[in-house]
């Protein structure tokens, strides 16, 4: 019976969240998104091999302790969802506080030291959702002038002046050959995404220690990233050897995120590793956070009830709006072209308001 309990506990807790699921069936099929569905494999395959060595055993049979962290977590974390699929209706977040909230769930039927030590899982699937496009598209752009300013500023100490941001951002997007030059957002995620996982393999604790290391990587890879284009700028701009250029563009990067990694892990190795007995696994063996109400089962699937019937999506105006009034020079030809029907359900999925195409002579 209990077991049935908490079949219906979870397959409620699908149906609130059932929005988020389309959204990562977009994530996790569409070629668009072929590094997140490369790097979920790869963490699912680290998972699996990490799950063989280790015991973490739910018990789906026995009723959900009452654990106040992880129950906050899960309904707070649920309410916070509804609010954000109301008023912003962004689904990177949506998916997020999907993968927050299910993992307190799921502590309520794990020891709270087997909750504590799987949180870099959780926090390396949500990690395969988008984030580095988002990262490309809010810092992208700042960091690549800073970038260039830093190489400016470092080749004009050298006595070179006559280089200005300008051609440091084009030089770099000539050698790598690529429509965006390189910023180092995506180093950035992946880096996080590598410390995360050597963070779950040395078992160490996510503390204040452990942040000081995350801000020192980041820095770290900017830095490499940093020396990579005055690097390229000195062999491609100044000397002029620009194939020797081209060629140095993937080994610079591929340097400098290996030896970041690498002092990355050594910090990791230093810090003392997760202790197998704390004052939350004391508590546990005096019975004090081993709880298990009769009425936590009930209230919950209540309250799951609850969400999902107040659950309200922001609502969407479509295409219906007026499409603004463009004015164009006079020896400008345009020509209104239809929209095909694939491009309004693309744009009245993402919440687009007007949408006009035009041929241009």
């Amino acid at each position: 019976l209990q077991l049935a309990t908490n079949a219906l506990i979870f397959g409620l807790w699908s149906w609130l969240y059932r929005p988020v699921f389309d959204y990562l069936a977009i994530i996790f099929s569409r070629e668009d998104f072929r590094t997140n569905q490369l790097v979920l494999v790869g963490v699912l395959l680290l998972i699996a091999s990490q799950i063989k060595k280790g015991t973490i055993r739910p018990r789906f049979d026995a009723q959900p302790h009452l654990r106040w962290p992880m129950l906050i977590l899960a309904m707070g974390g649920s309410v916070l969802y509804l609010l954000v699929e109301r008023f912003l209706d962004i689904n990177t977040i949506s998916a997020t506080l999907f993968g927050l909230t299910t993992y307190g769930l799921l502590g309520l039927w794990v020891s709270p030291k087997q909750w504590r030590l799987g949180l870099p899982t959780a926090l390396l699937l949500i990690g395969t959702l988008p984030f580095g496009e988002h990262m490309q598209t809010f810092v992208g752009y700042p960091m690549r002038i800073v970038t260039a300013a830093i190489v400016r500023d470092g080749l004009a100490g050298a006595g070179i002046s006559s280089m200005g941001i300008d051609t440091i951002l084009v030089l770099e997007n000539g050698v790598s050959q690529v429509d965006s030059p390189c910023s180092g957002v995506k180093s950035l995620w992946t880096g996080m995404l590598f410390l995360i996982a050597a963070t779950w393999i040395e078992r160490r604790p996510l503390n204040r220690r452990w942040l000081l290391t995350a801000v020192s990587f980041a820095v770290l890879l900017f830095v490499a990233n940093v020396a990579r284009v005055f690097i390229l700028d000195i062999v491609g701009q100044v000397a002029g050897w620009w194939l020797a250029a081209e060629m140095l563009h993937v080994p610079l990067g591929v340097l400098g995120f290996v030896g970041s990694c690498g002092f990355v892990v050594a910090l990791l190795r230093r810090q003392p590793e997760q202790q197998d007995r704390d004052i939350t696994q004391n508590l546990v063996e005096h019975g004090k956070d081993n709880q298990t109400p009769k009425w936590l089962s009930p209230v919950m699937t209540l309250s799951i009830i609850g969400m999902a019937l107040v659950y309200t999506p922001r609502p969407q105006s479509g295409l219906s709006g007026a499409v603004p009034a463009w004015r164009f020079p006079a020896e400008l030809s345009t020509e209104p072209m239809p929209l095909r029907p694939d491009e309004i359900e693309w744009l009245t999925r993402d919440g687009a308001v007007t949408a006009e195409r035009l041929r241009f002579e």
